[in-house]
């Protein structure tokens, strides 16, 4: 991924509490009844909606695999190419993040994919966010138990709505933040739920479109070419197969990346590509 996925990590450096060595106190039984609704909550907000969503995480589920089995990390820019050539209208949106004094703090940077998704029955389309790195985004070097158990739940893909992210970021902030407090700490600007919703609700961002090799561009994407794709893989009589060979990640060789086009808005509105 891009040099910038890695300010996570960098900023776990600064959440190190020097030699604490304060033992968590343990939950009592409605502090216990709240982490389990908390987290029946979590799976409900994260559960994908439809077989176009199904359909989506099964490409990134492959192809994940695919780059796994090569001993390389799959890029935003690599998943991009290949949702753009499977027919999918596809771009890369870089949150810019920065700023002057606090406001870097509060503006943060990150890359993930806004698909547009056609609804047949209302002629109309949607944004659906991909994000291969999210759960990452959330790691904290010194993380309590509670948050911890909550963090394990979490898919390190998410897919959904712009709404969803909205739900789920400041479900899991407000998580976080209690993290901090039970080991006596202030989290930190940039892990407050409206810092962190500037990772995929940018006020600047930039959208990358992946162009293909043919001039004819992509082939539109039929129901028989994404059927490969639901996760797990099934048969025609209903039974788990293996994968298939010969996925479009194996064989095809999709065009560059051009047409950077620069975004702005005010407040949380998300852009579409």
């Amino acid at each position: 991924m891009v040099g910038m996925s890695r300010v996570p990590s960098l900023q776990l450096m600064f959440e190190i509490d020097d030699e604490s060595d304060s033992q968590e106190p343990r939950p009592n039984a409605s502090e216990l009844e709240r982490q389990k609704a908390t987290l029946r909550h979590l799976q409900d907000e994260l559960r994908l909606q439809g077989a176009e969503e199904l359909q989506v995480r099964g490409v990134v589920t492959g192809a994940l695999e695919a780059a796994r089995a090569r001993g390389e990390q799959l890029s935003c820019d690599a998943l991009a190419k290949l949702f753009h050539g499977l027919g999918y209208q596809v771009c890369v949106r870089t949150a810019l993040g920065g700023g002057q004094g606090l406001s870097c703090m509060e503006n943060l940077s990150h890359q993930f994919l806004v698909l547009q998704m056609p609804s047949p029955a209302s002629g109309t389309t949607s944004s659906l966010i991909v994000d291969i790195e999210f759960k990452e985004q959330f790691e904290l070097a010194q993380p309590s138990e509670q948050y911890e158990e909550l963090l394990q739940q979490l898919s390190p893909v998410f897919i959904g709505s712009q709404t969803k992210v909205q739900n789920v970021v400041v479900l899991l902030c407000d998580e976080m933040s209690l993290a901090f407090k039970a080991q006596g700490q202030v989290p930190p600007p940039w892990r407050r739920a409206s810092s962190m919703l500037s990772k995929w609700c940018p006020r600047r961002s930039e959208d990358k479109t992946p162009v293909s090799d043919e001039a004819s561009g992509p082939k539109p994407l039929t129901s028989a070419k994404r059927n490969m794709f639901r996760s797990p893989w099934k048969n025609t009589t209903g039974k788990v197969a293996p994968t298939p060979q010969g996925l479009p990640w194996q064989q095809q060789q999709v065009g560059g990346s051009n047409a950077v086009v620069s975004t702005s808005t005010a407040g949380f509105t998300l852009q579409t590509c």
